[in-house]
This record gives structure tokens, sequence and C-alpha cells, in this order.
């Protein structure tokens, strides 16, 4: 299923405005005789996409157009018009085509249709969103005016992976006292790490020469590192055993920290377990005593210090006395916890604990654990799973990439981290096999070098993952560098003059695909300097000081010009 072309007569600021996102077959509305017609009646005998190589890339569009021109607003309008059965904000038509066919919706009474019949063109009379199309939207950065603030009814048939809605959204995940920051950060991390523990299946996408198409910026991190914060057990003293009405667990806690005095002869492995337990220990119940009741915690260290008693001495290593401390703890839990949360995480605990022990004692540096994506991604995510279900009563672990990342870097990784996690249902519910994926300003954070390789690197992607998926991406850019990737026919070119409160559609009048890019921002991005604004006033103000005669200011300004011919015209003045 691809989409064709849109009408819409009022739409925010969009007002009479029609669009074509290919190169075959394209369409005109004519509003005064309510007449569709088709423009282009030969059919090329080739086009860019959909291409060979790239087997599920249907067509690749691009939206270019200054702030403020509707970029943002047409993924609103395509969102609605497929996702929201009971549209009804203006007049519209929308054209796609699927299972050899062209379909058509609108809500003109009076719509007639003049188009080539070489392909059957039908009213489509099922609301869209029956359809087995899915739309996916994507946006790196975040928006105060963000423009889909719930889903309504469309949470089947649009998937929103952008910041604005994962920095809401992943607050959600947890039960308690989270910050927004705090979740988005956790689960971006773990975002992440399930891309980079899958790129191996992307590298074997490989051009004709048996190079690898895939390219990111820089290196992928080879390892992950996992530590414990040694600040938790201070701030653990600090806020607890050193009041009165605790000093009843000093017993216990004695017995806890004494076992990290004798490591002279244990392995790398036993010493970080019993430090990683310590941490745990002291982190989990600062939480516990922030929030329970103090009368609860009281029962809970009566009831704890009696059952644990003499019993839990007789162990010989930290990481046992703690499993058989959460084993006397959960009881008394089940019992006594108000939230029911404290329990439901200590069994979680006890499983992430035994998750390091299963791993091999070459992967241990004293208190820090090492693991590689090439060979121990399966454990990488499975130990991460765990932490994401137990941080928020217990924030001891620190993890780490290495070698470290930029944000520019990191950005470029979520794009493909969220990609994964938004598109697992899709890629398992067979009903839903198009996918149109709607990519807002995703170049935002990436050097001109990365914008260069991003259409060739999502292409690969997506065939790497999703080969047996369709899909239509559309971008909405102010890069210059994606539209070289893209034929003139698939651009559509948003402008608002100032002043406006309306934006219309310029056709592009020339060639982008493989165009030179500085040409571009003349002809597509509506630019009318080709230097700063700030350089601009410098040099009217160097004129202004020859025709003062104060010869010298304006030799220091003109010294600084970088462009020969301006600098020339310059200095000819000032002789």
């Amino acid at each position: 299923m691809q989409l064709l072309y849109i009408w819409i007569k009022n739409y925010k600021c969009l007002n009479d405005v029609e669009m074509n996102f290919c190169e075959y077959p394209r369409y005109k509305f004519d509003e005064e005789r309510k007449t569709l017609c088709q423009i282009s009646m030969i059919k090329p005998e080739r086009t860019i996409f959909p291409s060979d190589e790239f087997s599920c890339i249907e067509n690749i569009s691009v939206i270019a157009g200054s702030n403020g021109s509707g970029k943002t607003t047409v993924c609103s309008l395509i969102r609605e018009l497929i996702c929201n059965e009971n549209f009804s904000s203006s007049e519209y038509i929308i054209v796609w085509k699927a299972n050899n066919k062209i379909l058509y919706k609108s809500n003109l009474t009076d719509l007639q249709i003049h188009v080539e019949l070489t392909l059957a063109f039908e009213q489509f009379k099922q609301p869209m969103c029956d359809s087995n199309l899915r739309v996916v939207y994507y946006s790196p950065h975040y928006s105060i005016s963000f423009p889909f603030m719930e889903p309504i009814g469309m949470q089947r048939r649009f998937i929103d992976c952008s910041t604005s809605f994962v920095l809401k959204n992943d607050v959600r995940k947890y039960s308690l006292s989270v910050d927004q920051l705090t979740a988005n950060k956790i689960q971006d991390f773990y975002r992440c790490i399930s891309f980079y523990s899958s790129k191996e299946f992307i590298d074997e996408i490989k051009d004709k020469n048996g190079d690898k198409i895939f390219k990111l910026g820089t290196n992928l991190p080879e390892t992950l590192l996992f530590s414990f914060d040694d600040k938790v057990i201070n701030l653990f003293k600090k806020e607890v055993l050193s009041k009165k009405e605790f000093h009843n667990l000093n017993e216990v806690c004695n017995i806890i920290m004494g076992f990290t005095r004798f490591s002279e002869n244990k392995s790398k492995k036993e010493v970080f377990m019993e430090h990683c337990v310590i941490t745990i220990f002291c982190s989990y119940f600062l939480d516990f005593f922030r929030i329970q009741k103090k009368t609860q915690i009281m029962n809970v260290i009566d009831i704890l210090i009696g059952a644990a008693g003499n019993k839990l001495q007789n162990y010989n290593c930290a990481a046992d006395y703690v499993y058989a401390f959460f084993e006397q703890f959960l009881p008394i839990l089940k019992t006594e916890d108000e939230h029911n949360i404290f329990w439901e995480k200590c069994n979680t605990i006890k499983w992430f604990l035994r998750c390091i022990e299963d791993i091999y004692e070459s992967h241990f540096r004293n208190k820090t654990l090492k693991l590689s994506f090439k060979d121990d991604f399966k454990t990488i995510k499975e130990l991460y799973s765990i932490y994401q279900r137990i941080v928020e009563v217990t924030d001891f672990g620190i993890f780490d990439l290495s070698p470290e990342l930029s944000a520019g870097e990191t950005s470029e990784a979520l794009l493909y981290g969220r990609l994964l996690e938004g598109l697992a249902e899709v890629k398992h519910n067979k009903t839903h096999e198009h996918v149109l994926l709607f990519l807002d300003e995703v170049e935002i954070t990436l050097h001109p070098q990365l914008q260069r390789q991003l259409i060739l690197n999502l292409c690969a992607f997506l065939q790497a993952f999703y080969k047996e998926l369709k899909f239509q991406i559309i971008f909405a850019t102010h890069s210059p560098i994606l539209l070289s990737d893209i034929p003139k026919s698939n651009v559509i070119l948003l402008q608002k003059k100032e002043g406006d409160s309306f934006s219309v559609i310029k056709e592009s009048e020339n060639n982008t695909f493989a165009c030179n890019i500085g040409e571009m921002f003349y002809d597509h991005f509506f630019m009318t300097e080709t230097i700063g604004a700030f350089a601009k006033n410098e040099i009217l103000k160097a004129l202004e000081l020859i025709k003062e005669g104060k010869r010298d200011e304006a030799k220091c300004i003109i010294e600084y010009v970088g462009d020969d011919l301006f600098k020339e015209i310059l200095t000819n003045k000032l002789d």
C-alpha cells in the first residue's frame, strides 16, 4: 500500500494544498470543476523507487520548507486521514495504491474522476483504518507544540517513536517516584543497546563489491561496562543506620559489610559479587525506608531481626548471605508491604544476581563487569532488562559504553533503537504488512557527512530487519543533503511567506537527485543570502566606513572576508 496523492481544502496552515508523493501516477484537482485528473499518462520504464537492492522500500519522499511552513502538519494530516475514521475537519481527497489497484477516498459528494484506466481506479468505501497500513512517526527533538498528545482510538494504527512521546510515556512503566528524565534515560539506553546488539544483521547487507552498506559516523561501542555505585553505601549509613530507631539493623549490616574484609583469596568474580550485593542491599532498603510508613518499617525490622538471627551468620560469603536474607524477607514483605512493589522487586533482585553469577569469570575486572556486544549480546539484553525492572527501588548500578558516544552519535543510534521497539509488534503481526514511516527533521543532530549516509543506512536497516514488510518513507527536513538522494518528482516544497497565515506548494524546477548540495539551498530552501546575517552587517559597515574615509577601520573588517570575489570588490572600493 502506497500513498500517492492528497488534496486538502483547509487544515491548520494548509489551505487548498495538493501533494504528489511519487513519480507515477500523479494527479491534479480542479476545485472549480470538482474534477480529479491524472497528469502523468506515460509510465516511466524505470524509477528510482522502488529499488531492486532494497525490496522492502516502496517509495521515499521529502517535504522541505522553512520553520512554520507545515512539514509536521502534513504528518498530522496523514495520520488523521489514515488512522481517524471520523475525520471531518475539512474537505479532502486521498489516493493510494494497493494490490495493483488505485484507490481513492473523499468527502466531496460531486467529485468527478478523469484518469488513465490501465490500473483499476476504485472508491474505497470502508474506513482507511481498516486497511493493513500502519503509520510510524519519529522525531529526535522535544517539542512543546507536540502534535500528537494522545492518539485516542489510534493506538493500533499509529506508532509514535518521537522524543516528545517517549519522554511522556516511559515514566508510566514505573510504579514509584521515578521522574520523567530518569525513566526516559533508562529506557533509551535499553533501546540503544538493543540496536548495538543487533548490528550484526545489518552488516550482512552488502553492495555488489561485497562492502558493507550500513556505515555510521563512528565505530559503535564494543563493550558494555557495569559497576556499582559506592556512594549508595555511605548514603545508607547516613540516612538509615545513623538514626536511633534503626539501630537494630546494625547487627545485620555489620555481618554483610564484614564479608568484604576477607577478600585476599577470593576471585575477581567473588569480590565483584560481594560488593554488588552489599550495594543492592543498601540501595534497596534506602528506598524502602523512604517510602514505607514508619510503623510498618519498625514491624518489618523487628520480624526480620528475629527471623534472621543466628541463622544467617553461618554463611561464608556475602552473596549467599543476601540470598538467604531476601528469602527471610520475602514472606514479611508480602504481609507488610503497603504497595506490594517491594515484594515483587525483591524477587527480581534475586533474578538479577543469579544472572550475574552465570557470567564467566573472565568478564570480571575487580569492581567492573565487562561484556562484549559481539559475543555477549544476549547476556547484555537480559541483564539490562532485569535492571529496568528493579531500578525504581534500587538504583545501585552504573552502566557505561566503551568507547563512549557523543550526543549526535547517540541520537543516530536512537533512531534505529526506537524503530526496533516501535516496529516489534508490526513485524510479528502479519495483518499489517505496510508501513508509512514519517521522519521529522531526523537530521537535526547529525553532521553533514552522516546526513549523506542517512537514507542509504535507513534502507539497509529496514532491509535487514523487515524485508517481509513494505515501507513508504516521508522525510520532513531542512537538509539539502537529503534532497540530493531524492528525484524532484518525490519532493514537496512548502513555502510560507512572511506575514501569510497559509503555506503554498512550490514545484521543484530543477532536478534534485545527485544535485549540487549548495545550489539546493537557493532552489529548495528559499535562501536569499549567501553569507551569515552578522557577516553581511559587518560588510555593510565596512562600506559605510569607506564612504566616510575611515580606511583603517574598513580594512580591518575586509581582512576577515573569506570569499575571494567579495574581498577583491571591497579592496577595490577601498583603493
